[in-house]
């Protein structure tokens, strides 16, 4: 095989084994045969499938949720984000880098008023404070951003507990209810996803 003279996509030249690059013309007074057009056509036809092959195995070096993890560092990171952290959550829990770049992000939180503490209802018989409940809160986030990243790794029961985690959010956010009742009317055993939340 390595007397073949190797076709180039220029017309009228071939490649000879040693990487000389000469005319058709002058193949066979060199010694050496020329490729068929058959060879020419199935070693091009490889050559293009390897390097679809090539791309995608480097892509996978940047998961999905490596870059989740980077986008929320980013838009945490945000000085806008110090005083509005419930709204930087909520951007880096349901957008992305492409939908919400981190620059918007800033320019978005930056019309926002800032963040104050909640405050307890007067009526309640809790006994927790309004900073128990902002620290709960920020578990309750971060559980749910560490059971989608567990989703996208293939686990689809992580998704469904992080849908029902946020649906518990808004509604408690909403309502006022305590977040027992909201994670309870989400379909969730209270007691033990609080537990779980508290334990992370």
């Amino acid at each position: 095989m390595n007397n073949i003279a190797k076709r180039t996509a220029a017309v009228g030249r071939a490649e000879l084994p040693d990487g000389t690059f000469v005319n058709i013309s002058e193949v066979a007074s060199r010694g050496f045969v020329l490729e068929g057009w058959g060879e020419y056509d199935y070693r091009r036809a490889s050559e293009r499938n390897s390097r679809k092959v090539a791309i995608p195995t480097e892509e996978k070096t940047k998961t999905r949720a490596s870059a989740l993890i980077a986008y929320a560092t980013a838009i945490e990171a945000l000085p806008e984000a110090k005083a509005r952290p419930a709204a930087a959550s909520e951007i880096w829990a349901s957008q992305t880098a492409q939908t919400m770049p981190v620059e918007r992000a800033a320019a978005f939180l930056r019309g926002l008023p800032v963040e104050t503490a909640p405050i307890a209802k007067a009526a309640t018989t809790s006994t927790l404070t309004a900073q128990d409940n902002a620290m709960f809160k920020r578990k309750m986030e971060l559980r749910i951003n560490g059971l989608n990243m567990k989703a996208d790794r293939g686990n689809p029961a992580a998704r469904n507990e992080a849908t029902k985690l946020g649906w518990a959010m808004r509604t408690r956010e909403t309502t006022g209810c305590s977040f027992a009742d909201a994670i309870q009317g989400a379909g969730l055993d209270a007691r033990a996803t609080i537990t779980s939340i508290l334990g992370n």
